[in-house]
């Protein structure tokens, strides 16, 4: 992003108040740095999915006046852009995200906490395909992008478009169970579902990319679980491999660099993904996997974002918070490619304090 990518201009200040963040001192470049193994000023913070509500106002020292919604049915866009950017400004974060996902045929349930929660897929079988939703307008996700790059213009943050892909939308849109049988009874529903996802994907894709404000993107896409690949090897390379190449491709040709989520143990994953050309890899589940031991195999190939633990994070104090992050600095910061952030996503549950206790951690501790 054209106007993002200098280093911030002025001093950073400190808020006074109960969390003496620095604030100001995002910068965008140093993202960009970090994605491309190189060294920026300070090992970045971000966080992909910020939707806890206690937590966003507890850094910005405000009510929001609204009701933040983190898992409802098509909606990842509900902390409105103006506090984002407070929030990734106060946290020295570099980024925010828009989504331009398209997520068909997922069943969800109000459960007795009040959260709206996936439960199943309705896309069974092919009579079901003209149940599938018909993906948002592509202008309007593109005016909302526009709005974000608009808002942010001459703050150093940066606008990155967030994409499902093909593979885990193809699994959600069944229901796990149903897709598992279906790998073994009938392949070719699979395999037309999954085409028809990744068809409208590439198109999503070919526009992000050519577009002049995308520097990076960030794949959604779950592909493993805690004991590896979510389905075996062989098939996933049959359905998976060579449709990634070609999405991939799209970002290589528009010089776009690529992050890519999925939960799990990545043993079998980073090969494939190294391979395929991705720049980073987020979350890197601490209890799927052992950073410091893919820091050193694989640390000069691909950047590693996330790894806080979500348990240390809800249940720890901020001392031990504060610890364990300056560990994670201290053995993962050599030579740049890590990008400091929670195992997963900000929930509610977390005590805010915690998260303010990694941010200042990571200010104090994270400079090269």
């Amino acid at each position: 992003m054209n106007h993002s990518t200098s280093s911030t201009g002025g001093s950073a200040m400190t808020i006074k108040g109960q969390n003496q963040l620095n604030y100001g001192n995002s910068d965008f470049g140093r993202l960009i740095k970090t994605l491309k193994l190189q060294i920026p000023d300070r090992v970045p913070v971000l966080e992909f999915w910020p939707q806890s509500q206690s937590i966003i106002e507890y850094i910005i020292e405000r009510p929001l006046g609204y009701k933040i919604e983190s898992a409802i049915e098509g909606e990842t866009n509900s902390l409105k852009i103006e506090d984002a950017i407070e929030f990734t400004q106060r946290t020295g974060m570099d980024a925010i995200g828009a989504d331009f996902v398209y997520w068909p045929g997922q069943q969800f349930k109000k459960s007795s906490d009040g959260n709206i929660h996936y439960i199943d897929g309705k896309i069974k079988n092919r009579d079901n395909i003209k149940d599938l939703e018909k993906p948002e307008d592509y202008n309007k996700m593109l005016e909302r992008f526009e709005h974000y790059v608009d808002k942010a213009w001459n703050t150093n943050i940066g606008i990155y478009p967030r994409l499902s892909a093909f593979f885990n939308p193809t699994y959600l849109a069944m229901g796990l169970t149903d897709f598992s049988i279906a790998l073994y009874e009938d392949i070719e529903f699979v395999k037309y579902l999954m085409d028809i996802i990744f068809d409208n994907q590439v198109k999503v894709m070919e526009n992000i990319c050519s577009h002049k404000d995308v520097r990076f993107i960030q794949i959604d896409d779950d592909i493993a679980i805690g004991s590896g690949l979510i389905i075996n090897k062989y098939l996933f390379h049959e359905l998976y491999y060579e449709k990634m190449k070609a999405f991939l491709k799209i970002a290589k040709d528009n010089n776009v660099l690529v992050a890519y989520h999925t939960d799990g143990k990545l043993d079998d994953v980073l090969p494939i993904l190294i391979d395929l050309g991705i720049n980073a890899i987020h979350p890197v589940e601490p209890m799927s996997n052992n950073i410091y031991g893919i820091k050193e195999k694989y640390g000069d190939r691909i950047c590693l974002c996330g790894n806080i633990d979500l348990a240390l994070l809800s249940t720890g104090n901020t001392e031990e918070v504060s610890v364990d992050v300056k560990k994670h600095l201290d053995l993962l910061k050599g030579g740049g490619g890590y990008v400091c952030g929670s195992s997963s996503s900000l929930y509610e549950g977390i005590p805010p304090e915690n998260y303010a206790a990694l941010v200042r951690t990571v200010q104090k501790y994270g400079i090269y």
